[in-house]
Formats: C-alpha cells, sequence, structure tokens
C-alpha cells in the first residue's frame, strides 16, 4: 500500500443503487488485482479468489474479477451494480495496490502508473463510491479491503474491515459466515493487523440464521434492537411455536431470545409438566404432596 496527497479523479460514478435490496439472494463480489504493469505485485491478493468455494456453500452468488486493467474495470461496472442490487445480504472483497489519501481510497488497475507521473482517473475503482453503493442498497453489507492499511471511513450500514488479504479471507471463513454471530463479537477477535470499522452493532450478524429468513433492512430511525424487540412483542401476542420458532431463528442469541425459549418450552408442555411445575412453584413437603395427591 502507498500514500500520497494529490488529490485523482475519481472513476466515472456508476453506482446509482436501488434503495432497497428487493431479492433474497446472497450476493459476492470478489476483485483481486495481482499483476501490475508498473506496480509493485501484489502476490496474495488471489487469497480472495479463494474465497469463492466457501461463499458459494454459503448459499452466495459470486461474481469474482481478477486482474482488470482500466477498461476491464469499467466494463465490470455493470455486473458489479447488478450484483449489489440483487443481493439482501451482500459481501464485497476488493485486494490489490490501495492508494489512499485524504480519507478516500481506491483500488487501483493493472496498467495504472506510478502516482508520482500519473494520476489515476480512470484507472482506479474508487473504493469510498463502492461502500456508498453498497449502504444505498440497505442490504446487510460487509466490505473487505485487502492489503489497506488503516480504518476506514464506511458510511452508514456498511460494516468494513481492513488488513492482509489472507487474514481477511480467514476472518470471513471462520466468522462472516457464521450464522448468527454478532458482527461485534467478529471484531473483537480480529488478528493483529485488521481493523474493523463502520457498522458494528452487538445485536446483529452479517448473516441471519435460517434458510430464507427475511433480510435485515432498517427502516428510517430503527435500529436492530427496535426491530428485534418489535418483533418479538408480534411473537409473543401470536402465542405459537411457529411463531416463537421463527424469532429465534431470526435472533437466537438476541437480547429476547432466553424469554423467547421459555415461551416456546411452555407452549411444548404436557399436562403433566404442566402440574408438576404448580407443584415445584408452591414448594410443598413430601406429606403436602401426598395429601393432595390423595
Amino acid at each position: 500500500m502507498f500514500s500520497f496527497s494529490t488529490k485523482f479523479l475519481i472513476l466515472p460514478a456508476v453506482f446509482a443503487m436501488a434503495t432497497s435490496a428487493l431479492a433474497g439472494d446472497r450476493q459476492a463480489v470478489l476483485i483481486a488485482n495481482r499483476s501490475y504493469d508498473t506496480l509493485r505485485d501484489v502476490r496474495d491478493a488471489s487469497d480472495a479468489l479463494n474465497l469463492s468455494q466457501d461463499l458459494r456453500r454459503a448459499g452466495f452468488e459470486v461474481t469474482a474479477f481478477s486482474n482488470l486493467d482500466g477498461e476491464e474495470m469499467r466494463r465490470a461496472l455493470g455486473r458489479i451494480e447488478e450484483a449489489l442490487g440483487d443481493g439482501s445480504e451482500i459481501l464485497v472483497f476488493v485486494s490489490g495496490q490501495i492508494s489512499s489519501s485524504d480519507g478516500a481510497s481506491w483500488l487501483m488497475a493493472t496498467d495504472a502508473g506510478l502516482p508520482s507521473a500519473l494520476m489515476p482517473g480512470d484507472s482506479a475503482l474508487s473504493v469510498n463510491a463502492l461502500a456508498q453503493a453498497m449502504s444505498d442498497t440497505g442490504a446487510s453489507s460487509v466490505l473487505l479491503i485487502g492489503e489497506a492499511e488503516g480504518v476506514f471511513d464506511a458510511p452508514q450500514g456498511v460494516t468494513v474491515f481492513t488488513g492482509p488479504t489472507d487474514d481477511l479471507a480467514s476472518l470471513a471463513r471462520a466468522g462472516l459466515l457464521d450464522e448468527g454471530r454478532s458482527l461485534v463479537s467478529i471484531a473483537a477477535t480480529v488478528p493483529s493487523g485488521v481493523s474493523a470499522s463502520g457498522y458494528l452493532p452487538s445485536v446483529r450478524s452479517f448473516l441471519v440464521s435460517g434458510a430464507g429468513a427475511e433480510p435485515s433492512i432498517l427502516p428510517g430511525g430503527l435500529t436492530e434492537a427496535d426491530i428485534e424487540t418489535l418483533l418479538f412483542e408480534k411473537a409473543v401476542r401470536a402465542s405459537t411455536e411457529a411463531a416463537l420458532e421463527e424469532f429465534l431463528d431470526r435472533y437466537p442469541t438476541g437480547v429476547n431470545a432466553a424469554k423467547a425459549q421459555t415461551l416456546l418450552t411452555n407452549l411444548t408442555k404436557t399436562p403433566t409438566d404442566l402440574a408438576r411445575d404448580v407443584e415445584v412453584a408452591l414448594s410443598l413437603s413430601r406429606t403436602e404432596r401426598r395429601v393432595i395427591q390423595s
């Protein structure tokens, strides 16, 4: 990674995204630029592509690009837009020569020249614009920036991890792809050299538990904790096994999970179980129980 003060031109903005993710698909976009014409090669960038099979096993549709020059990068933008617009859960992993200046970052195309000799212009992808496009979808979104250093200034609703590409790939396999695991718990266990920033709630996971679960799209003004409370109250009012099980599938470790599990257990108790519970609650002695039974 290299840094410099020159303000670069940003790749033409073609990231006008829908305001919500309507489809229920899991989408992943992987971009790995390893071999450069002028700049130093990034040997580990291909580790991003090695995540493809793990993502597919987790139910993702994977769109992968390797060694994009400026023209190829422009042609790839349409497919990237399509993938982002189709996702309810989105993971984007970019790796290669990452240029940073004044809080902005770019993934350099493989034909980009040295920064002292050429401004990137159309030979760089704005990582900030990419992150904003992910935010605009309203989907559950994680951005991994390989070979980048420091904390990335993430837009609202996007979780960002930066660091060595191989460490980020391991983080995805052993954390992000675990359904129901909270983002803050993943961030707390990142290896040295990896930074976490952006949206890191304690009660929300990247991937919700249960096949076909609804995406975690947050309406304006609501937090994930608010939504969990509302759904818990709805499940309590329904007072059915199906409603409580659906709630627990979505929030297996939520603040209301223990209460929901207790309610579900009570619903499935037999008359004998209920009578035993009443007896225990009364704290009767053995003699008193015999009298009642008689």
